[in-house]
């Protein structure tokens, strides 16, 4: 971080293209520390650096997923992984062809391991955060709010539109592709069986109400608007 930012301090130049280089030293410091931590409790786990997985374009800030070459570079080093090692993945950061490092943008983190799950297959995404799963409604407004046990990919593509901030729309995409169920789980209660996001949905009926904040909406009128949708 000091030489980018003494480059940036003889160049007088601070572009999307370094800040996305200095953002993503956060992850790598992350995953380095969380490695260190696990092996200092037994656990064989090495760091890795998605840039070498993950190709994007070259559109810094929020870049976007070549997914052919991304799917290849994964499959082609995980099939070379150690086994009985755990693989610590950075989130958000990625490389363009020219090997530049991006970022995925809003949520990117989770987007990435979606990514992960979906070019290597996996049987279930599970995304740790800091609620039980997902509620009818947001526990901090209604107070007798349930969790739901399961709901359907459709379901919370419509809450993660619509305000639900536990999910984002594009972390679904790529499960969806390759119908991987993701369970949303609470980091810190381990006797939670979370919310369970899958392509069938058991019951039918209104499951969730999100709410959406700071919003303003304009009508605008005339005869020219007349039959024309949008």
């Amino acid at each position: 971080l000091e030489k980018i930012f003494e480059g940036v301090r003889l160049e007088e130049d601070y572009s999307p293209k370094i800040k996305d280089l200095v953002l993503a030293q956060g992850e790598l410091l992350a995953v380095k520390s969380v490695a260190f931590l696990l092996q200092q409790q037994g656990i064989q786990c090495l760091s890795v650096d998605s840039r070498n997985l993950l190709v994007t374009d070259s559109k810094f800030g929020s870049a976007h997923i070549i997914e052919d070459l991304s799917a290849k570079k994964t499959q082609e080093y995980f099939n070379n992984f150690l086994p009985g090692i755990l693989p610590i993945v950075t989130g958000f950061i990625a490389s363009d062809k020219k090997g530049n490092t991006t970022t995925l943008g809003r949520n990117g983190s989770n987007y990435s391991a979606a990514l992960l799950a979906k070019y290597l297959n996996a049987s279930e995404f599970q995304n740790y955060t800091h609620v039980d799963g997902i509620y009818t409604a947001n526990p901090e407004l209604v107070e007798d709010a349930r969790i739901l046990d399961h709901i359907s990919y459709q379901e919370a593509n419509e809450l993660a539109s619509f305000g639900a901030s536990i999910l984002h729309a594009k972390t679904i995409v790529p499960l969806l592709e390759n119908i991987i169920p993701l369970r949303i789980l609470n980091t810190f209660n381990t006797n939670s069986l979370g919310t369970l996001i899958s392509n069938n949905t058991p019951n039918k009926g209104v499951k969730s109400i999100s709410v959406q904040k700071d919003v303003s909406i304009i009508n605008l009128e005339g005869k020219g608007l007349l039959g024309k949708t949008g």
